[in-house]
């Protein structure tokens, strides 16, 4: 199956490497696949990573929602929360990071 993909989804191709399957600059084969195995619908094209934790959660799908819908560059899988949970999550590491270096 070929499945057609944005702008979004070719960065994200770039990024993580070629799925199974190839890309070309419009498409995705999924024909690499296992057979048998399914290929979820996905709510936007940045959902693609969510998976395998590649994904950026999309600030607006919880709270007036999104107006790119399926193009939305991130991810509509992700709970509620999750980029706020991520943040905190990177200010706590810097956070410990710089105490690490202020150490003698």
């Amino acid at each position: 199956d070929i499945v057609p993909v944005g702008d979004a989804t070719r960065d994200l191709v770039g990024m993580m490497g070629r799925p199974s399957g190839s890309a070309t600059r419009d498409h995705v084969d999924m024909a690499g696949l296992p057979s048998g195995s399914a290929v979820p619908a996905l709510p936007s094209i940045g959902s693609l990573g969510h998976a395998a934790g590649f994904c950026k959660p999309c600030a607006f799908i919880y709270k007036a929602g999104c107006q790119a819908g399926v193009s939305c560059r991130f991810c509509h899988l992700c709970a509620p929360g999750e980029k706020q949970r991520r943040k905190r999550e990177h200010r706590a590491m810097k956070r410990a990071m710089q105490q690490q270096l202020s150490l003698p």
